[in-house]
């Protein structure tokens, strides 16, 4: 070591004292920093002063610290990092978007479950592995999905409900004015059935009338038929008589003329 130059050196561990490999010692507003090694060690040599330091390692909350290095000494400082929670978190909404408060989200066959607050959001931690999720609210359908927690990572998992029922005022509006129209097209359809009916009436009428109209045409036809029979016999016998007054008439010429001609032939002789 220089003369008038200090060393930070330590170690970076979890809760059980394993040892972080890999994690990263900065000294801030520098570019200050070094790496531990295979037993998560670490050394940094800096200039005597005061020093704020951060330790940061994957899966792990991120420590800060302030340290005082005196010229010509080597300081000491093991840190020791907590792992960040295994974690899933999300918002629950409706089908406007909009937070659903009061929701509970159950991990399936399991006691751990969480409520959604005021803004929809809810979290719990959890062991690492694959779930399924069942989200439930009054007034809407439970719904199910998966998700898979990794070690030492905050799953998010935003989850919609539909609606489920009558939920609100609205709904029942909804579904009365449903019943209303329903209504409505029954009595236009009941309306429209007993135009039918009355139009098929009227026709049959219609056709009743015509019927009775055509029968009334052959009552008459025959009735004018028989007239005319009746007033044709008359009218027969005459022509009958005339007939036989021009024959007799006839004839009568004849033998006035035959009787004539022999007047005349036996005052000639």
């Amino acid at each position: 070591m220089h003369d008038g130059t200090t060393r930070l050196v330590g170690s970076v561990s979890d809760e059980d004292g394993d040892p972080i490999l890999t994690a990263v010692v900065r000294v801030n507003d520098s570019d200050r920093e070094a790496t531990t090694n295979n037993i998560g060690s670490y050394n940094l040599e800096l200039e005597p002063g005061m020093y704020e330091v951060t330790v940061s390692a994957d899966r792990f909350e991120s420590k800060t610290w302030t340290q005082e290095l005196p010229a010509g000494q080597w300081t000491r400082r093991n840190v020791v990092l907590t792992r960040l929670p295994t974690e899933v978190e999300g918002t629950v909404t409706n089908p406007d978007d909009e937070p659903v408060q009061g929701a509970t989200v159950r991990v399936a066959g399991t006691d751990r479950e969480a409520t959604t607050g005021e803004n929809g959001s809810y979290a719990f931690e959890i062991d690492p592995g694959s779930y399924s999720l069942e989200t439930s609210a009054e007034g809407y359908n439970t719904r199910r999905s998966s998700v898979t927690v990794r070690e030492s990572q905050v799953t998010t998992r935003d989850v919609q409900l539909s609606d489920g029922g009558r939920s609100d005022g609205k709904d029942e509006e909804r579904d009365a004015d449903a019943e209303d129209e329903s209504e409505e097209n029954d009595g236009e359809s009941n309306s429209e059935a007993d135009g039918d009916d009355e139009d098929g009436r009227d026709d049959t009428e219609h056709d009743e009338s015509a019927d009775g109209g055509s029968g009334d045409g052959e009552t008459a036809a025959e009735s004018s038929s028989d007239s005319r029979d009746d007033d044709s016999s008359p009218a027969t016998n005459r022509e009958q008589v005339l007939t036989l007054l021009f024959f007799a008439g006839t004839f009568l010429a004849a033998m006035i003329a035959a009787a004539t001609v022999g007047l005349y032939r036996n005052r000639s002789r």
